[in-house]
């Protein structure tokens, strides 16, 4: 026979309100809950019962930003009021803190700063270890991957245009590819480049056009690009499409 578990849906325990049981993690019943900040996780009931989880990760981050901003790390050679520490405290505050004005794009969205940069007491230097200081004024921090967090094996130094390249599709896209429209009977693909728009060429199909953006971008954007994901290319092709962004390109 089953082991009988007491459901706790609608129960409300701190933050988390109980949605439905959600099986067993090991031997432990859990229940699927609804944080007040709208994400869901799964708890087990015991965690739940003693207090032990009031949230889903929202009020230690929380607890994290506001003991970083009444007490600050010490910091020797006046790290403080460097641009470096101005970075990493917006990168914490932007994910951590509620208040923060840009926390509805980064922490509302589950974008969270890993806990080796989050310490209150020494996530600064480990951050400066990890990235090192700030090249110029000009730079700031940048997550390769946008989806992902903040944290060392994700994030690199880069200009603004660089950053500006490293976006995915927008919303009002309708061809599923970066760069590319249609236009007549085949598809028309562009770039823009340091203000400028190069328009690359013509080309019969969808796919050729994506490749065409592609090897623009690798040769003007380097590793700030983001490339279209592509299926498998006949090397002809590929050859062909090469050869005609790179004549577009070297005017």
């Amino acid at each position: 026979m089953g082991r009988k578990v007491r459901d706790l849906t609608g129960q409300r325990f701190d933050r988390l309100e109980v949605i439905k049981p959600d099986g067993f993690i090991g031997k432990n019943a859990a229940s699927l809950c609804k944080c007040n900040c709208g994400n869901l996780k799964r708890i087990l009931n015991m965690n739940l019962k003693s207090g032990n989880v009031r949230s889903c990760g929202c009020l230690q981050r929380e607890s994290a930003s506001t003991r970083v901003k009444k007490n600050p790390p010490r910091l020797k050679h006046g790290l403080r009021r460097t641009g470096t520490y101005s970075c990493w405290i917006g990168m914490v505050g932007r994910c951590n803190n509620p208040a923060d004005g840009n926390y509805p794009r980064y922490g509302a969205k589950g974008i969270i700063v890993c806990q080796r940069w989050s310490d209150p007491d020494k996530g600064l230097l480990n951050f400066v270890e990890d990235m090192g200081h700030r090249p110029t004024p000009g730079h700031s921090i940048d997550r390769i991957d946008s989806t992902k967090g903040y944290e060392p094996n994700n994030c690199r130094w880069a200009t603004r245009f660089q950053q500006n390249q490293n976006v995915g599709l927008k919303s009002s896209n309708t061809s599923g590819y970066k760069g590319i429209s249609p236009y007549k009977d085949g598809w028309k693909a562009e770039i823009r480049n340091d203000g400028k728009r190069h328009h690359l060429g013509c080309f019969a199909t969808k796919d050729e056009a994506a490749l065409a953006y592609n090897i623009a971008s690798e040769k003007l954007h380097g590793l700030y690009g983001v490339p279209n994901v592509l299926p498998t290319i006949d090397r002809s092709i590929v050859k062909k499409v090469y050869q005609k962004v790179v004549e577009v390109l070297s005017k």
